[in-house]
């Protein structure tokens, strides 16, 4: 979809008045046209300035002004935002403008203040990498579940307590990061994610993990790793129906198994040499 298109259907989008001034430079803005990527990591915002949503619809403040452009920087011909990068901040929430950066692939919100994310997420159908780790979230909105293309999910270290039952929809997701947070149940629609490789499960509330996993493992030709010694803390469980630490789910999962009892039978065949 053009920019001209997308300035005609939000003309409104964005002129409402904000508490605080942008912190990024035209050059900044005028860069992430050219790159398409945008890093403001590390920067203190409190919130995401209004230039970054706009990236997609305003015309460069050059062009304003008439000022020439060569073949390499024709306003118009610049490339939509794609990677959009806000970790590590004190961002407490986001605003619904993120619609309007529509063929986002990824979006890093890691280290953050964050403890809801808004329904206009599930409107980033390009979205392929979701970073969310370390912030204060207590759920997921389930249009968060309607992305088809998302690849990997990371919540570690947040404040979720359940989990959305329309979380078997990421048909395509490969990688979730659950770990550090206060689960006490999983959602049978788990089973349904057929492309999951990784899924990290350490340090919550699980008491035992249902059935639906077995048939993940299954699905994706892995097995179910044993808990870490002493990573559990009351965590997650090492198999279906068992209680323990933490869980982690991988296709190398029973090698590594494997390898630690090999490791434990090498001691053990030390020691009665010594004997």
């Amino acid at each position: 979809m053009s920019r001209f298109k997308r300035a005609g259907q939000d003309s409104l989008a964005g002129f409402r008045e904000t508490k605080t001034e942008s912190t990024i430079s035209s050059g900044q803005l005028n860069a992430a046209r050219k790159s398409g990527q945008l890093d403001l990591s590390g920067r203190g915002l409190r919130e995401v300035p209004q230039d970054v949503y706009r990236l997609n619809i305003d015309t460069p403040e050059e062009a304003h002004h008439n000022i020439s452009f060569g073949a390499s920087d024709r306003w118009w011909e610049q490339t939509d935002l794609t990677k959009l990068l806000l970790s590590s901040n004190q961002l407490t929430q986001l605003s619904d403008d993120i619609r309007l950066l529509p063929l986002l692939t990824t979006l890093d919100l890691h280290d953050n203040q964050l403890s809801s994310l808004p329904s206009a997420l599930g409107e980033l159908q390009e979205l392929q990498q979701l970073r969310l780790s370390h912030n204060q979230l207590t759920s997921l909105p389930v249009e968060v579940c309607t992305l088809k293309n998302l690849c990997g999910i990371t919540l570690q270290q947040n404040q979720l307590k359940s989990l959305p039952d329309e979380l078997g929809q990421l048909e395509n997701l490969t990688q979730l990061d659950l770990s550090n947070n206060h689960l006490e149940g999983l959602p049978s629609s788990l089973g349904h994610l057929r492309c999951l490789q990784k899924l990290n499960l350490c340090h919550n509330k699980l008491r035992c993990l249902p059935a639906c996993l077995a048939q993940l493992t299954t699905s994706s030709r892995g097995k179910l790793e044993p808990p870490p010694e002493n990573g559990g803390g009351g965590g997650g469980s090492g198999g279906p129906g068992s209680g323990g630490g933490g869980s982690g789910v991988g296709r190398d999962g029973g090698r590594g198994a494997e390898a630690r009892r090999d490791r434990g039978r090498g001691a053990e065949a030390r020691r009665d040499g010594e004997l």
